[in-house]
């Protein structure tokens, strides 16, 4: 089992049953508070289930630099798929690289691919939703920055 299949199926199975109301018990403990402030934002579909998944593309173009990286998206999709999740895709390029209107280009590009490859694996197009964060500087080194951003929420 790969540990994205891991980080999707264990940790973020109690949260998804808690938000859309079938388990109530896991706000329990010494941090009920918070935890049941987070729950009930995931629930609203305020924030994502969880943490990202990026997924990392070549230098100006939209094909995924490494092949294991579709076992991230497999886990992704399946995970939407199983719990009626919406997923939210946001295409991204490293800002060093060329004009503003190019990365926007370029990461919307990204965004779309990775996006296909979602429904490739059955996520209905009505649940995918695809962004372009255009040219970024968020991450060091600057090649970080060629990213898809994989989020999943209630809806």
């Amino acid at each position: 089992m790969s540990s994205a299949y891991i980080m999707f199926s264990s940790p973020l199975r109690p949260c998804i049953r808690y938000s859309t109301g079938v388990s109530a018990d896991i706000a329990a403990g010494e941090n009920a508070e918070p935890l049941s402030l987070y729950l009930r934002e995931i629930g609203l579909g305020k924030v994502p289930v969880g943490p990202p998944v990026f997924v990392f593309l070549r230098l100006a173009g939209s094909y995924i630099t490494d092949s294991a990286q579709i076992l991230n998206i497999q886990a992704a999709a399946e995970l939407s798929v199983q719990e009626n999740l919406l997923v939210r895709i946001t295409g991204a390029a490293d800002s060093a690289t060329d004009s503003p209107e190019k990365n926007a280009e370029l990461a919307l590009a990204r965004a779309e691919h990775v996006a296909k490859l979602m429904r490739d694996r059955g996520v209905p197009q009505e649940r995918i939703e695809v962004r372009s964060e255009g040219g970024t500087t968020t991450y060091e080194p600057v090649l970080a920055n060629r990213n898809c951003r994989i989020e999943l929420f209630v809806h």
